[in-house]
């Protein structure tokens, strides 16, 4: 498989060196330095090559590259929030809260490892049955939890993706987690995390904290109450290679 690496900086190397380092193991990974603010042309240029599987894009501050690179592009999109700056939060929240359409599937601060583990699964190669969507079953009995985990069985159904929902986590289906509290999460498998809020958190400006926390103990996630995300994610992976 061909990773195409690339960062906003090319002083960012604490970050992007062993990460190459690690897709080198099993993959074949190039690394390029293109900005998505000084550079736009060239990032274009870069991604109409075409000549890679899957994209890892790093970025501080604004980080802005990982979203460019997902507009631009209809391979899968990894994004890497750089510690620039607060431990990297603003690097997290920019990549995280990507809109519908447009995902980007994203690492807490300093946990590029879990990127690399989750490409070298032998489950990312797998014809994998369906989604299996993970919640906890009281949170079906709030409005938010029902509402959230209804939308993504309708956008499945759209789809024609058999989605089911559980408890438990299922060897043979691709597992979407969606995370309310920290028991939620499940840092060593594979899978992705939905972060599942209520209205009232979302309108919570500290909720960042938890979310930032919940990231930095591993696994993959993606924007608040943004399962169609996780999903089109799944497309992104099993269906459009």
């Amino acid at each position: 498989m061909n990773v195409f690496v690339v960062y906003g900086s090319k002083s960012d190397t604490q970050s992007y060196q062993p990460l190459v380092e690690g897709l080198n193991k099993d993959h074949k990974a190039s690394f390029e330095p293109i900005s998505a603010h000084r550079q736009l042309p060239e990032l274009i240029a870069r991604l109409d090559k075409n000549d890679y599987d899957v994209v890892v894009a790093g970025a501080g501050l604004a980080a802005a590259l990982p979203g460019v690179c997902a507009a631009k592009t209809k391979k899968i999109v990894f994004g890497v929030p750089v510690s620039a700056n607060f431990g990297g939060i603003d690097a997290l929240a920019s990549i995280m809260q990507m809109p519908f359409g447009v995902p980007v599937i994203t690492c807490g601060p300093n946990r590029e490892d879990v990127i690399i583990e989750f490409l070298k699964s032998p489950k990312y190669k797998e014809n994998l049955k369906g989604i299996n969507l993970v919640v906890r079953r009281n949170l079906l009995d709030f409005e938010f939890g029902y509402k959230e985990v209804n939308r993504a069985k309708e956008y499945a159904h759209t789809l024609e993706i058999p989605l089911k929902v559980s408890e438990n986590y299922d060897e043979e289906f691709f597992n979407i987690v969606l995370v309310n509290e920290e028991g939620d999460i499940l840092k060593n498998k594979y899978c992705l995390h939905v972060p599942l809020l209520s209205d009232q958190d979302k309108q919570d400006y500290t909720k960042i904290l938890e979310l930032y926390s919940w990231t930095k103990q591993g696994g993959l996630w993606l924007g608040a109450n943004n399962t169609k995300n996780a999903i089109l994610s799944f497309v992104k992976i099993y269906k459009e290679k």
